[in-house]
């Protein structure tokens, strides 16, 4: 088109190329998001992420009666002049905030996880566990401790090699969504992984792996890691745990705890606990744990709430519904999670309610995922 003798293009020329940008910024953006999530080699804090084990199932889980654990020996009382608490240590030398960071802060969340880990019902591990077998629950040595078991000749517990729940998930987030979610043990020698997978149609995915250390007292967790993904958006953290001290994901380091689990390993740690001591499992029983969270340590009570049946692919199932309190909680993200467990299943979590309660009311989220077929097995001798 040609005005005052001069040539312009033609409106729809304009069109065109604002539509060839705009579908170039499209692409430009998938690509970015599906690279970015098929490369997480290297964690928020620059250490290498947790490279997944793998197993090939060859057995379902069968009905059967729960499964019978031997408790494990008492420990030792500790000296009289050792106070407990958060920095409390069987070291002598109590790991102290570095000067570099601000001491008030630590004191803060060293203050919020100590009362819980007072109270908590397994003592501390120590370093040294990680050189325990790993097929732990031990017998007690002393004749005094084997004369006091129900059953001299009950097998010790026995960690399978890896163990797969898969559910349906049906939920709400900005719209009722369904979709998929794993629960998955693994172990290598000593060494284990708990995964906690789900995704909620396209809208949201959440990846979270805790790795550790078996030992006598159960899961020693030593890295935990989160992959949350919305559309266009995912956010990683990860939380070192070490012998001394805990790394959160924004850079705060504090005294490590007795006792201390993860979101994602606490699950497969009351299963333990249940299973060596079923008593704990009745109606009205409660278990203190302190929780690693990526920002902050929770003071946590997990309460046996109820004992229900579910449906489920093998048909009526006995399970005991089990939710957290946490005692400081605030506005920050949590992702809180309950759980029912069925001792005719090894006690395996075959139902679990989430919930991201808090943060940015856009990203709230809440699914409840019922196991869809019989869980997976490798067992110790397979």
């Amino acid at each position: 088109m040609k005005q005052d003798g001069i040539h312009r293009p033609g409106r729809h020329r304009w069109w065109v190329l604002a539509g060839l940008t705009l579908l170039s910024l499209i692409l430009h953006t998938f690509a970015t998001y599906f690279v970015g999530r098929s490369l997480p080699e290297v964690g928020d804090d620059g250490k290498p992420a947790i490279k997944r084990m793998e197993a090939t199932y060859v057995k379902e889980v069968k009905l059967s009666k729960p499964p019978v654990g031997l408790a494990r020996p008492v420990a030792a009382p500790a000296p009289q002049t050792a106070k407990v608490g958060l920095a409390k240590k069987r070291k002598p030398r109590p790991v102290e905030p570095k000067a570099s960071e601000p001491k008030d802060k630590a004191a803060q969340l060293a203050q919020a996880a100590s009362q819980a880990a007072s109270s908590a019902s397994a003592p501390a591990v120590p370093p040294s566990a990680a050189s325990a077998p790993t097929q732990v629950a031990t017998a007690a040595s002393s004749p005094e401790a084997a004369a006091s078991r129900p059953d001299k000749k009950a097998p010790t517990f026995e960690w399978p090699k890896a163990t797969k729940v898969s559910y349906n998930l049906k939920g709400y987030f900005r719209g009722p969504v369904t979709g998929s979610g794993v629960v998955e043990w693994l172990k290598d020698g000593p060494k284990y992984q708990v995964h906690l997978d789900f995704r909620a149609g396209g809208l949201f995915s959440s990846e979270s792996t805790s790795e550790g250390l078996i030992t006598p007292d159960g899961l020693y967790p030593q890295r935990n890691e989160v992959i949350n993904s919305w559309p266009f958006h995912t956010d990683r953290n990860a939380i070192e745990m070490g012998d001394d001290e805990i790394t959160l994901a924004n850079g705060t380091k504090i005294p490590r705890p007795p006792a201390i689990q993860d979101m994602i390993s606490n699950i497969i740690q009351l299963a333990y606990e249940y299973t060596l001591d079923p008593a704990k499992l009745a109606v009205g029983q409660s278990t203190t744990k302190v929780i690693a969270l990526k920002d902050r340590l929770l003071s946590a009570r997990f309460d046996v709430q109820a004992e229900e049946q579910i449906d489920s692919p093998m048909g009526p199932l006995r399970t005991f519904h089990v939710k957290p309190t946490y005692s400081n909680v605030d506005n920050r993200p949590l992702l809180d999670i309950e759980v029912w467990f069925a001792p005719e299943l090894q006690y395996l979590p075959v139902r679990i309610e989430v919930e991201r309660s808090t943060g940015k009311k856009a990203n709230q989220f809440k699914a409840t995922l019922e196991m869809e077929r019989p869980p997976q097995q490798v067992g110790a001798q397979d």
